[in-house]
């Protein structure tokens, strides 16, 4: 998360122990900003919104760098989109997206 590891508490001493200042807003404003964990590019978020099988995203981004020194992007998301509604595809035999993309 966006929180500060040496932010200091507030002081409770004089007129200014109920106010916020500018110190503890910014703290409250880190703290409240969600920090995605993983940030993945917009053309292997397309291309993983295609891929019948949801596992090993990581992995998968890896191997989709990859494949785009081979093909297009564009490419990959559309054979990706045919894997996933090819009738003769078996569920329990989907492949991973890191070894399809391989």
């Amino acid at each position: 998360t966006g929180e500060l590891i040496n932010a200091q508490p507030p002081k409770a001493s004089g007129s200014n122990s109920g106010s916020t200042g500018p110190a503890q807003t910014a703290n409250a404003v880190l703290r409240d900003t969600p920090t995605p964990k993983n940030s993945y590019p917009e053309d292997f978020e397309t291309f993983w919104a295609q891929y019948p099988l949801k596992r090993g995203k990581r992995k998968a981004l890896k191997a989709f760098k990859a494949a785009k020194k081979r093909a297009s992007a564009k490419e990959i998301t559309q054979g990706a989109a045919r894997y996933a509604a090819d009738p003769n595809r078996v569920d329990q035999f989907t492949k991973y997206a890191e070894g399809w993309l391989n």
